[in-house]
């Protein structure tokens, strides 16, 4: 099976990224997995992507919350956008690269750039019926494989629901119709990695890990929000 690696190593100078990029393709490669690297949404072409759709009123406010608790004081203005802003980045990063799998009517894996494949995948798994989730924690997305028909229904979700990030999306993504499984625990999942200090986005800080020289004030709804 394919897999594709969303990445910004084409974005920023970031040796960090380009490791942890380096170590995906390598898990892949260990475990006869095809990777692809695919250019992840980033800042500077969120505009060109995003849709337009509203930000959920419940999901800015954890994101908000989120904030206050890990960073002890009340969000400014710049700091709500640009955290807004990084998770559309990423959301639509994931959005997009699923408009290719459904183009190319194809069954692959998503991996994000810190992503580690732990192991050869479940043959007997429902590749064909779900997204299936080869993480261990339920809301986790750096690592599902997907086909183009639950790729597509993945996608059309977002056109009911307005803007979640996609970490989120867990909490709306099976309300209508069952589209995403999550049977792995810890023992056995098939991808891990995404450890904490391997993250390129703080969102819940204003991803201050990343210097930015450019971000959107367009698409978050933060300076017209009321």
């Amino acid at each position: 099976m394919k897999s594709y690696i969303i990445t910004t190593i084409n974005a920023f100078k970031s040796q960090k990224v380009k490791d942890l990029t380096t170590r995906a393709v390598q898990s892949c490669k260990r475990f006869g997995i095809e990777p692809e690297l695919f250019d992840a949404v980033v800042p500077s072409t969120l505009e060109e992507f995003y849709p337009g759709w509203p930000v959920r009123k419940d999901y800015r406010e954890r994101l908000l919350n989120n904030y206050r608790k890990k960073a002890g004081k009340e969000p400014t203005k710049e700091i709500e956008n640009r955290m807004i802003v990084m998770q559309q980045c990423m959301t639509m990063s994931h959005y997009e690269l699923r408009k290719k799998i459904i183009e190319n009517n194809e069954t692959a894996i998503i991996l994000e750039h810190d992503a580690i494949i732990l192991r050869h995948l479940d043959k007997d798994a429902p590749y064909d019926k779900h997204v299936v989730n080869l993480c261990s924690i339920e809301q986790a997305t750096h690592g599902y494989v997907t086909n183009a028909i639950s790729a597509q229904k993945y996608n059309d979700i977002y056109e009911v629901i307005g803007f979640a990030g996609h970490d989120n999306m867990n909490r709306y993504i099976n309300q209508y119709e069952k589209i995403k499984i999550s049977p792995y625990t810890a023992r056995n999942a098939v991808v891990g990695g995404n450890a904490l200090h391997e993250s390129q986005w703080d969102t819940h800080r204003g991803a201050l890990k990343t210097r930015l020289d450019y971000v959107p004030k367009t698409t978050s709804g933060v300076y017209n929000y009321n």
